[in-house]
């Protein structure tokens, strides 16, 4: 039998000492900035500073997209990078490559600590470093190119401003005001904003059960007993929101998982959607073509 605390203790087994003493801290209320800085520095995360873009560029790959067509945009460009998590994923990879501008946004950034702590700036240092940047692209200048917002993308950048390359990486499945994002998203692309976003439409709880406790009950039961974790949106949702914001991406389907669809499924989910929709566990939503053989 399985409980609601084991994808808890799960990911606690995975997570060094340390970092699980300051989790624990927090959760009290204890956040004094050395402690942060210990979760940031110890974390597994901090140990892959392209992570991010590794993740993205192998599901371009993966969907017979060129990774040129993104990594070749970056010169020059405004680069967005939607819930940019705590290491802003794709900072150092884009500075090094060239990019004006970064903007990283996310309501769980501690801004500080990433550009002013020495945790921070050791990682941002290692991450240019692994990206290849030249000599003349140090932390601070790095950090004079980053713009970083604690907020999500509908509140995040003001009316008129447009970005070049606007990327996200399991993000867009958490937004629950996601019609408003996707206007945010239409408002700040142009003709050729080059838009790729990788979505895991799973339940997050099991990477061996994509869709544990999802489609048992309706998503409602799912959102109060996981507090909301993901937004329920079926990949034909998110783009239909964004197509009637004005912003229309490629849908392309990196994983399926039939196989993992539970027995009995809640009518409010096959009343909706077809059983291939709903066995989808990752795709790209992008505004690339693939490349041609």
């Amino acid at each position: 039998m399985t409980s609601s605390l084991d994808p808890i203790l799960a990911a606690l087994k995975r997570l060094p000492l340390p970092v699980i003493a300051a989790r624990a801290a927090r959760r009290l209320g204890f956040r004094p900035r050395w402690l942060r800085s210990v979760d940031f520095r110890y974390a597994p995360d901090a140990s892959r500073p392209l992570k991010a873009p590794e993740i993205l560029l192998n599901a371009m790959e993966s969907a017979g997209l060129a990774r040129a067509a993104l990594v070749d945009r970056l010169a020059g460009a405004t680069l967005l990078e939607i819930g940019c998590g705590p290491y802003a994923g794709f900072a150092p990879f884009a500075i090094a490559h060239g990019a004006e501008r970064y903007i990283g946004i996310d309501p769980g950034l501690d801004i500080d600590l990433l550009t002013g702590s020495a945790a921070g700036r050791d990682y941002l240092a290692r991450g240019l470093a692994a990206a290849g940047a030249d000599k003349a692209t140090g932390v601070a200048a790095a950090i004079g190119r980053m713009e970083l917002k604690t907020a999500g993308i509908a509140d995040a950048l003001p009316e008129g401003r447009k970005v070049d390359v606007s990327v996200s990486i399991s993000c867009l499945e958490h937004i629950h005001d996601f019609s408003a994002a996707a206007r945010a998203m239409a408002a700040a692309s142009k003709p050729d904003t080059v838009h790729v976003h990788l979505v895991n439409f799973s339940s997050h709880l099991s990477k061996a059960k994509p869709f544990r406790d999802l489609y048992e009950g309706p998503y409602e039961d799912f959102a109060r007993k996981w507090n909301g974790n993901i937004n329920g949106l079926r990949a034909p949702d998110l783009e239909r929101a964004l197509a009637d914001a004005g912003l229309a991406l490629r849908v392309i389907v990196l994983d399926s998982r039939p196989e993992a669809l539970p027995a009995a499924m809640h009518e409010s989910w096959t009343g909706a959607y077809d059983r291939d929709t709903l066995a989808v566990r990752t795709a790209l939503f992008t505004s690339l073509s693939p490349a041609r053989s």
